[in-house]
């Protein structure tokens, strides 16, 4: 079972690993480490490595707009098929709707990215609409973006 602490400025060169290809191709636009440690360093994004017996697995990141209002901004897996991902959506609805006792949770993804989408409503996400060439790839091509999300009705329902 994987387990979740919080990401350190030591992780950034492994979380820059994680992020890069070829899993991550298309999906995800590469930062550098020193971008990463910015980020790292912002207290409104809760960022969490998922580990699997002291190894990392995945990194997950959340912004808080608001006390009420959370955006889940990344999850990444570099082993999927093994339910990290999963874990990994599960604790960050828990975080936010039981541990944060946020109203709201949403996120985006990139349309084509199939096995993420059937995740997230796996996971019990809404699909609320798509931005039609939401997201601008690294390549600088477009992609449209599915907005999902959940209210905390729904999760404890």
């Amino acid at each position: 079972m994987p387990e979740f602490r919080t990401s350190t400025p030591a992780d950034a060169e492994t979380i820059v690993a994680m992020l890069g290809p070829p899993a991550r191709e298309g999906f995800v636009v590469l930062p550098t480490v020193e971008r990463v440690r910015e980020r790292l360093a912002d207290p409104d994004l809760v960022q969490r490595i998922i580990e699997v017996e002291g190894r990392p697995v995945g990194l997950l990141v959340l912004g808080f707009v608001a006390d009420w209002l959370a955006e889940l901004r990344l999850i990444v897996v570099s082993e999927p098929g093994r339910g990290y991902g999963r874990a990994g959506v599960e604790y960050v609805k828990r975080y936010v709707f039981s541990e944060r006792g946020a109203h709201r949770l949403y996120l985006e993804v990139v349309a084509h990215n199939l096995r993420a989408r059937r995740l997230y409503e796996s996971c019990g996400f809404s699909l609320e609409g798509t931005w039609r060439d939401g997201f601008r790839a690294a390549d600088g091509s477009y992609a449209d973006l599915c907005a999902y999300g959940m209210l905390a009705s729904e999760y404890r329902g």
